[in-house]
């Protein structure tokens, strides 16, 4: 599974990555947005799971039609290592 989160016109959304640079994606507009991927981490597997399956079904996007985020919106922290 290899989930973004992107925005599209200024709204955010969750996507999958089908192919290289193609990606399926629902936005937070969308009635069937499955949330956020700190929303969906914290729901353990199963959330990501049933947001992936949700996200394979979704419209397709090239990735130049999408603009692309950090994965986790607000991170309560940052540890760097090196």
């Amino acid at each position: 599974m290899r989930f973004a989160s992107i925005s599209m016109n200024g709204t955010r959304g969750l996507a999958a990555e089908t192919a290289p640079g193609h990606f399926r994606a629902l936005f937070r507009n969308d009635s069937d947005y499955p949330g956020d991927l700190k929303t969906l981490i914290a729901g353990g597997e199963e959330a990501l799971t049933q947001a992936y399956e949700k996200l394979l079904s979704a419209r397709q996007f090239k990735a130049a039609d999408l603009t692309l985020h950090p994965p986790i919106e607000d991170p309560g922290k940052i540890i760097c290592v090196g």
